[in-house]
């Protein structure tokens, strides 16, 4: 049997927060956006960025599905849709975080004192077993 979506309700001048889909965004600093729902439609809600007023910029609108909150386009998303300003704060300094530690060098791992190697590795192990993924011996 199929999980059944669920669509999120959401209501005109909703505050909402955007991330930046890409991490190439995501490591140039284009931080988590405020952004507001403009119309709610039968299967789509439409989100308008703001500027420093709360003012909806109405140019700048985004079409969300209201089930995956995936954005609707043609071409590569934008960003992704969070119910609060809150939360895409947490994924953006979560994928941010995340974009760092991939990005550093395999050379400077190398070069690594023993005991914050080990306090890494001790940090990696327990996220892996708790996420299900094997790592390490």
């Amino acid at each position: 049997m199929k999980k059944k979506k669920v669509q999120q309700v959401f209501s005109v001048g909703q505050k909402v927060g955007l991330v930046p889909h890409s991490t190439f965004r995501i490591r140039r600093d284009h931080g988590p956006v405020h952004a507001v729902v403009v119309r709610v439609g039968r299967r789509y809600v439409y989100v308008c960025t703001t500027d420093q007023n709360g003012e909806a910029k109405p140019w700048d609108e985004y079409m969300f599905d209201k089930t995956d909150l995936k954005q609707q386009t043609q071409f590569s998303p934008d960003y992704d849709l969070y119910l609060t300003y809150e939360e895409a704060a947490g994924e953006y300094e979560r994928a941010k975080l995340a974009a760092a530690v991939c990005a550093f060098p395999s050379m400077s791992i190398r070069q690594m004192e023993l005991e914050p190697l080990r306090a890494i590795y001790e940090i990696l192990k327990v996220e892996a077993s708790r996420m299900g993924v094997m790592f390490g011996d």
